[in-house]
């Protein structure tokens, strides 16, 4: 606002805030530039901080540099050195260079350009990646294969179980399909069947000597089993 005018009579004041001057040298600087009539009543609380900071003097010692000037040196340097850690992580924080760890010499930290492409691979490291990738590959091989031998000791052991079973079952069945009844057994499934005192010690003797037919007589429902009984010995007499 006040850029090519001669700020004479101009002065702030601290108690008011306001920006103060005599009533012609107001009206000479708005009559070239009507809009600064605003800055006659407004406060500026903040005018020693902006005075501050828009001043031109500034540090003039041995590390002063602006950021334009510390561009301009690092593009001059292809390879930095600094000296501390403030320093190093104002490099990083500002995303200009870039940390490599191969690039340290001397106990000294050395910083690259951001703008330099990154060192290629040696061969001896395509060496270690390809070894280390090959060994990866072999561990993972080998825990695949000691996965698929549980799998097959698991599934061998319930096949095993399983013939185990069957074998049992079998012979259940088999006992139960050859039972051989002993004369007490006969005679208490034949108590039920309502037979004359008389008829049941034929029948004993019959049953007895002819175990299947009394495994099919047994196996029938009891209504059926005195019908039954008679049928099958009228014929084996």
């Amino acid at each position: 606002m006040f850029q090519g005018i001669s700020l004479s009579g101009f002065s702030w004041n601290s108690e008011t805030q306001l920006i103060e001057a005599e009533d012609e040298v107001w009206d000479k600087l708005t009559d070239s530039k009507p809009d600064a009539i605003m800055l006659k009543m407004k406060k500026v609380s903040n005018y020693n901080e902006m005075l501050e900071l828009f001043a031109r003097d500034r540090v003039s010692g041995a590390h002063s540099e602006t950021a334009k000037e510390r561009n301009a040196r690092l593009q001059k340097n292809d390879n930095i050195r600094v000296e501390t850690i403030a320093e190093l992580d104002d490099l990083l924080a500002s995303k200009e260079v870039t940390l490599e760890n191969q690039c340290i010499f001397d106990d000294d930290i050395q910083v690259l350009d951001s703008m330099v492409s990154p060192p290629k691979p040696s061969s001896n490291a395509k060496k270690c990646k390809s070894k280390k990738r090959k060994l990866e590959q072999e561990d993972e091989a080998e825990a695949f294969n000691s996965k698929l031998v549980n799998c097959l000791d698991y599934v061998a052991n319930a096949i095993s179980e399983g013939n185990k079973i069957l074998a049992e079952t079998n012979e259940i069945f088999d006992r139960a399909y050859h039972r051989e009844f002993t004369g007490e057994q006969i005679c208490n499934e034949l108590e039920p069947m309502g037979l004359e005192p008389n008829e049941i010690p034929d029948a004993l003797i019959y049953l007895a000597n002819n175990q299947a037919k009394a495994r099919i007589l047994f196996s029938c429902p009891l209504q059926m089993c005195v019908g039954i009984l008679k049928g099958i010995m009228k014929d084996g007499k």
